[in-house]
Order: C-alpha cells, then sequence, then structure tokens
C-alpha cells in the first residue's frame, strides 16, 4: 500500500525555498512548521498572527497587493497558497468583500508561481462541492455560498494556467479540519465551554461530518506537494471518521471529564442551506499517496482539550 509519508521525507524537501501564504493560520502554521522539520527552507505570510515556530522566515503580507515583492523576495520553488478570509454566510454582497483576498490573490500568486516557474500547492475548500451527491468528488463543483464559488473561481484560473501556460498546479480540497491550533469553529467552541462547564448550544447536531486531524490533512499536504503525478490534478484531502456534529460534541465533553448534559441538542437553528451529510471520495488521492495517517480519536481529543487549557484565549 502506498504511503503519504513517504513523500513527506527530507529527501524531498532538505533545503527547498518553500513559501506559505498564511503561514500564522490553523493549518497555514502546522504546515510550515513541519516542512521547516523536514529541512525547508521555509518562508510565512501572514496578516494578524505571525508564524511562531523555529526555521521559519515571516513575512507581513496583504495579498493580492504584496504578492508580486514577496514572490521577487523569497523566489520559491514550491508556494503553498492558503491565505484567505472566510465566511460562512451565503449573502451574494459579500462576494465584492471577499474577491481581493480570494480570487484576486490567488491570481496573483498563480501568475506569479508561474513565471518563476515554481509548483503551487492551491488550498480550494470542500464546500465548493457542497452542491452536490454525497460522497462528494473533487472534480464535482457545485458552489454554495460566494466564499466557496470564489475559492473554485481560483481553483480554474489554476487549471487554465495549468492546461495553456505551464504552471504546475496542484489544486487540493481538505475536508473538515481540526485539531490544536484551531480557534475558532465549532470544536474549538466546544472544546472552551467543555473546559469552563458551561452549556454548548447546538442546532439538532444529526448532521454527519468527516473529522479530519490537522496533522494528517498536513501530511496530505505536504505529499501532494512533493509528488510528481499530483501536478495539474484536483485532489480531496480527508478519510478521518464520520460522526454526527452532536456525538463528535460529547466526545469532546468525555475527553475534558465534562458531563454530556451541558451539550444542549436543538437549542440552536440550523443556519440556510446547512447539509446532513458531508464527507469526500478520497479514492484518487488515497490511490496516489496512500490513505492518510489518522490518530486515535479519542488520544488526539485528548491531546486538543489539554492543549487549549494551556493555550491562550
Amino acid at each position: 500500500m502506498k504511503q503519504s509519508s513517504a513523500w513527506t521525507r527530507p529527501q524531498h524537501w532538505l533545503g527547498r525555498r518553500v513559501l506559505v501564504t498564511g503561514a500564522g493560520g490553523f493549518i497555514g502554521r502546522m504546515l510550515a512548521r513541519r516542512l521547516a522539520e523536514a529541512g525547508a527552507e521555509v518562508h510565512g505570510t501572514w496578516r494578524s498572527r505571525p508564524p511562531t515556530a523555529d526555521g521559519i522566515t515571516p513575512h507581513p503580507a496583504l495579498l493580492p497587493d504584496d504578492a508580486e515583492r514577496v514572490l521577487d523576495h523569497v523566489r520559491p520553488e514550491v508556494v503553498f497558497h492558503l491565505a484567505s478570509p472566510v465566511s460562512p454566510g451565503t449573502a451574494p454582497a459579500s462576494y465584492h468583500t471577499l474577491r481581493p483576498g480570494i480570487l484576486d490573490a490567488t491570481v496573483a500568486m498563480a501568475n506569479g508561481s508561474a513565471k518563476l516557474g515554481a509548483r503551487l500547492v492551491y488550498t480550494c475548500t470542500c464546500e465548493a462541492l457542497a452542491g452536490g451527491p454525497v460522497p462528494f468528488a473533487p472534480d464535482h463543483v457545485v458552489p454554495t455560498s460566494p466564499y466557496s464559488a470564489l475559492k473554485a473561481a481560483g481553483a480554474a484560473w489554476i487549471r487554465m494556467l495549468a492546461h495553456s501556460h505551464g504552471l504546475d498546479g496542484v489544486v487540493v480540497r481538505p475536508f473538515r479540519t481540526w485539531g490544536p491550533g484551531e480557534r475558532r469553529g465549532l470544536v474549538y467552541e466546544a472544546v472552551r465551554a467543555a473546559l469552563d462547564r458551561r452549556p454548548l448550544s447546538l442546532t439538532d447536531g444529526s448532521q454527519v461530518r468527516e473529522w479530519n486531524h490537522v496533522d494528517a490533512i498536513v501530511t496530505g499536504l505536504i505529499a501532494l506537494a512533493a509528488h510528481p503525478q499530483a501536478g495539474g490534478g484536483v485532489w480531496s484531502l480527508g478519510g478521518g471518521p464520520h460522526h454526527s456534529v452532536a456525538a463528535f460534541a460529547h466526545r469532546i465533553f468525555d475527553a475534558a471529564g465534562a458531563p454530556r448534559s451541558l451539550v444542549e441538542v436543538g437549542t440552536q437553528a440550523r443556519r440556510a442551506g446547512e447539509v446532513d451529510a458531508f464527507w469526500g471520495d478520497h479514492s484518487q488521492t488515497d490511490a496516489l499517496i496512500g490513505p492518510l495517517p489518522h490518530p486515535d480519536l479519542a488520544l488526539a481529543l485528548q491531546d486538543l482539550v489539554d492543549w487549549t487549557s494551556e493555550a491562550t484565549p
């Protein structure tokens, strides 16, 4: 069986010059650290929270305005483009606010990567598939919000450059990711509520999701960036366990030693357009790099609780 870890070893990364946009974010921070540990020369852009791990050169930047400056200065061999504003709403008016940081920034990073001859690994969003059938196939694009439509447009631009202008572009769609370092969203709020012994208000909680540990997703990103056959493709990342939102919240409260009765199911209304089932078809990715190595759920949740209890809110 193929093993994704085979493509994350130092032999692929030692001395390679890498740029990670959004290196201060949840996934970007761990990605930059793992690349530095593998021996890469890592540069990372940030806006509000700089990367702090050893071996990472930080570059404060606002994209797309600073894209050309950063690329010309770093001249990377591989670019991981993760930086993006996130908006969960479906209101069309948010398109104009989100476009510069999503689509325009992606176009700038893609054009600059093509000019340098760098491999570009673009993290799109699984939400761009949310209007299609389950399990979501990586190429069945049906966006359900301005955010996912703009991310999908960025992926289309990269594929156009790869097809017609020689860009070595890799489009990746990570599915629901959780773990230490996440500071917003349901999982973080659930852990904080459990630690504080206060109620967590949920919808009916029956929505089933695919829960992927951040370490597994980072392994997949690095493996696809190194694999010579990933260029020009669209790859989903995931394969973690499927649980309902309520069941996952209960597991978090168990890990924190908090009573499950504090998880108040049915006290919130669902968001407009929220789907009952959300997980991906990862067979193409698994065939290329092998299934991602997900940790034991109970142990990983305990690690998350311990990390959150020690982290500054």
